[in-house]
């Protein structure tokens, strides 16, 4: 019944960010054409402070499995490198900034904050020379509709895709964003062990409440924000007040 209408994109976490990046390859022309609208969930548009714990010592990401199960993977991994938090989301990792808990992981001799050259001293420090190879090129995208830039000094860019946009997205859950980990350094061919020590701040169990709502600052068009108390990042996915919202954002509110 609905073949050759427009389409009705749904992205979940990093899905959403695949989906920006698609469309601004597409152009806008094209997505007028066949895409009737966007809606992420979960995304992270400031990238994740769980993402640089995966490259340093793995993560499960809520999955029932040991943290460290992923860490082959997530030390090789683009999309790992390509999660880091955005550092101007992290102004508390800035001199004279002091208010809210700022992402970092540290050591007893070292601090990495949230700033290209730091992730790359990370990255180095750890021997995880794929990932610091690709850094420079996953960070900054060229689209049809422009960049897709995470280290811009004011703040991520986004292609502008000129479509409604629901930007659906849980807090109120502790949120890991930062880590410290009891060794003097760290060295490469040395695998650390999980954190002995996690910062928390607000979000969605996974993504931080300052990245997820990043989504209302990107672009020309505006973004429809749908906020949803104590949604944890992957259970969201089967919330009932989700997904009659998501439905009413596809068949329309008398549907």
């Amino acid at each position: 019944q609905r073949e050759g209408r427009p389409c009705y994109l749904v992205a979940h976490s990093m899905g959403g960010l695949v989906a920006m990046h698609f469309l601004g390859t597409k152009g806008e022309a094209w997505t007028a054409r066949h895409v009737a609208g966007l809606a992420t969930i979960s995304t992270p548009y400031g990238g994740a402070p769980l993402a640089v714990k995966a490259a340093v010592s793995g993560e499960n990401f809520g999955f029932p499995v040991d943290q460290d199960v992923f860490l082959g993977i997530q030390s090789n991994s683009p999309s790992g490198a390509w999660l880091f938090p955005a550092p101007a989301l992290w102004p508390a990792n800035q001199p004279g900034q002091t208010s809210g808990p700022p992402f970092a992981v540290t050591t007893r001799q070292r601090n990495y904050t949230a700033s290209p050259s730091d992730y790359l001293d990370l990255l180095g420090d750890l021997g995880r020379t794929v990932l610091a190879t690709v850094y420079p090129f996953v960070r900054s995208l060229r689209t049809l509709g422009g960049w897709m830039s995470f280290d811009v000094a004011a703040g991520p860019t986004f292609p502008d895709i000129n479509i409604p946009h629901h930007c659906f997205y849980g807090t109120g859950v502790a949120t890991p964003v930062g880590f410290h980990y009891d060794v003097d350094r760290f060295e490469p061919g040395t695998e650390p062990t999980q954190p002995d020590r996690v910062h928390y701040g607000n979000g969605d169990g996974v993504v931080d409440v300052g990245s997820l709502e990043y989504c209302k600052d990107i672009g020309t068009n505006a973004r429809l924000m749908q906020p949803i108390a104590g949604g944890e990042h992957i259970k969201i996915l089967s919330s009932k007040n989700l997904l009659d919202r998501l439905i009413e954002v596809l068949l329309g509110p008398k549907h």
